[in-house]
């Protein structure tokens, strides 16, 4: 079987455009290229053909946090956000910190009983679900 070269390849199509190193390994690289000169159609990626797996080189490349475009940033909502985070984050501290107190070894009683361990389910049950509402008006 007789190959083309590449450059005879694209001498031969309306779009030499389209023709890659590998067009001429096709049964019929002349209907290959063709195809892939037809108005919408989509090409294949180019990783297709590599050895190694589609983004296994970016394993070390750390990307830089996201950060708000200019004319959002300067509305301010950034700061106001930041501040509400914050005040939740040190009522949910101070209430972990009551709770930490309250569960202190010294003042549970020997024969604590389920009733107790509802109460105390509920109340976090309770914390958590405000903290879940105000989480998502953020």
């Amino acid at each position: 079987m007789n190959r083309f070269a590449v450059a005879e390849l694209k001498q031969l199509v309306a779009r030499p455009d389209v023709v890659e190193m590998h067009d001429v390994t096709a049964q019929d690289p002349k209907l290959l290229v063709h195809l892939k000169a037809t108005r919408n159609s989509v090409p294949v990626p180019r990783h297709w053909c590599f050895k190694r797996k589609y983004l296994q080189g970016k394993r070390g490349i750390e990307k830089p946090p996201f950060e708000l475009p200019e004319f959002i940033k300067r509305t301010g909502i950034q700061e106001m956000r930041e501040a509400l985070q914050e005040k939740v984050w040190k009522e949910a501290l101070l209430c972990s910190i009551e709770d930490v107190v309250e569960c202190s070894p010294d003042s549970q009683e020997a024969g604590s009983t389920s009733q107790g361990k509802k109460d105390s389910w509920e109340e976090e049950y309770q914390a958590n679900s405000s903290l879940e509402v105000l989480r998502v008006n953020l």
